[in-house]
């Protein structure tokens, strides 16, 4: 049924209203803004069906092109590691996202190192998760500007990805640049607030890249304050959920301030799936973590008013993976392709134009879960795996899915079909046979150590010194490896009336 109105909604498409094609688009240099949001999925833009109240998000929606067969990686490291390098994340090392296997390989090139070199301004600001250490973080990877916190979330303190000691997603610490920095307020307004006075502050001169990646609605679950009299009986992830529309809504007002809209390419979709997600009618299984579609499908919506279509749709197979290529491609940066198999990255420019050959969904779209355990990899190859073309996927190297007709992966049609489950089993295995030599964090994985060696601790230490080091330990007592509890968030928010 979706698949349906989709192609009627091609049909009925809106001629683009600037005479252009993907070959005009190379190299004309917009600004370019990606938003990746954490832990959410479709449930974040009502339009999709989810009852999300988001009118700045639905605005987008109805006024920009969307993707809609826009696939990410299962979780969160990987996912952004597909994304800053144009292939699989196997390819870059990573395959957790703890244990340091959760480390962007170096000698990889990312997406702000081609910008940066084709002469834009880069900036990022929230959540990293590709390495604590000095020489994998943001502002040793191509951003001239960064602002994030550790680990894989605010306040974590997971094995060898930990967060700052204690930190909180009210009035957190950052890590700017080199330099740590204690900030007043919500953290998704922080970080929004930092890309627009960034964005205010080098705008006119060249043109510029933000990354804009909230730790939110990652667990968790610590609302800003005063979202529950705004949203009465409204749970804390719906709280956070109206936050980032309520960000996303300030930060076009911003741009149209600027006069940068008609010249910023503005992107929004988040990093991995979530449980209970349905799409216009077709309720998605699994979630974050699994190769379903529930874990791997999510909204992306493409905004470029007066250049990109308005309300369209585009329903060919595609994903982050191919941010690399396109974004290389709009900054005229002539970069080789980091990978030319069925399965890498490409440019999404003639997607962006309608104008996507007929063989466009003979590309492969590979997931999988990883998160093995150290020294366990090949007996997990077939494990929450997949691999689609834009026709059939194949989970577990066993079911056979219509993507076509069954998004929902409702109906296993292998035994009518053995000769596309042996072919996407072949070409599952080239794929395995020819990652694994570049998974080089599995090689000498980081076991559980002790806190306080622990990167971000150890960068707090030097600041502020071994006593309020402990002290900070001491108000963690009781958090867990995930951060702040339910508890701890409720008396801190008491003691804010007092």
């Amino acid at each position: 049924m979706y698949v349906q109105m989709i192609s009627g909604l091609l049909l009925l498409s809106a001629t683009i209203s600037m005479a252009a094609t993907p070959k005009s688009l190379e190299g004309s240099r917009p600004n370019i803004i990606l938003v990746v949001t954490d832990d959410n999925s479709f449930d974040t833009v009502g339009r999709y069906g989810g009852g999300a109240v988001s009118p700045n998000l639905d605005k987008l929606y109805d006024e920009g092109l969307r993707l809609n067969r826009f696939h990410v990686s299962p979780t969160c490291s990987p996912s952004r590691t597909a994304m800053f390098t144009g292939r699989h994340e196997f390819y870059a090392g990573v395959t957790h996202t703890i244990f340091g296997r959760d480390r962007l390989n170096p000698e990889c090139r990312t997406i702000p190192e081609v910008l940066r070199d084709a002469g834009y301004r880069t900036g990022m600001f929230g959540k990293w998760h590709l390495g604590n250490e000095k020489k994998y973080r943001p502002y040793q990877r191509g951003f001239d500007e960064a602002w994030q916190h550790g680990g894989g979330g605010i306040g974590q303190s997971y094995a060898n990805c930990s967060d700052f000691p204690a930190n909180t997603y009210h009035n957190p610490m950052l890590l700017h640049n080199e330099e740590i920095v204690q900030e007043e307020g919500y953290c998704t307004d922080i970080f929004f607030d930092k890309a627009m006075q960034w964005i205010k502050n080098v705008k006119g001169r060249k043109p510029f890249f933000a990354y804009i990646t909230t730790n939110t609605s990652h667990g968790p679950h610590i609302p800003p304050l005063g979202y529950d009299k705004r949203f009465p009986g409204a749970d804390a992830y719906t709280l956070m959920q109206a936050n980032i529309d309520d960000n996303m809504g300030r930060l076009v007002a911003f741009l149209e301030k600027q006069n940068l809209r008609e010249n910023t390419l503005l992107i929004f979709h988040t990093d991995n799936g979530r449980g209970g997600q349905e799409v216009h009618g077709i309720k998605l299984k699994a979630g974050k973590g699994r190769a379903r579609e529930g874990g791997v499908w999510v909204p992306c919506i493409v905004s470029w008013p007066g250049t990109l279509g308005n309300n369209e749709d585009r329903g060919q197979l595609c994903g982050h993976i191919d941010w690399y290529m396109t974004f290389s491609d709009l900054a005229g940066a002539k970069e080789k392709a980091p990978g030319t198999k069925a399965w890498d990255g490409r440019s999404l420019l003639p997607l962006f134009y309608n104008t996507a050959p007929a063989d466009w969904d003979n590309r492969l779209f590979l997931a999988h879960r990883a998160r093995w355990k150290n020294g366990k990899r090949e007996a997990a190859k077939y494990e929450e795996c997949s691999i689609q073309n834009g026709s059939y996927k194949l989970f577990n190297n066993e079911i056979l899915f219509d993507m076509q007709s069954d998004r929902g992966e409702n109906t296993d049609i292998a035994a009518q079909h053995p000769e596309v489950v042996s072919n996407l089993r072949k070409q599952f295995d080239a794929f395995w046979a020819d990652s694994v030599p570049y998974m080089i964090n599995d090689v000498n994985p980081l076991e559980n150590g002790l806190l306080e060696d622990e990167e971000f601790h150890k960068l707090y230490k030097v600041k502020f010194g071994e006593k309020a080091y402990q002290e900070r330990l001491a108000m963690m007592k009781g958090w867990g490896k995930g951060g702040q509890t339910d508890a701890d968030f409720e008396a801190w928010k008491s003691a804010q009336k007092n």
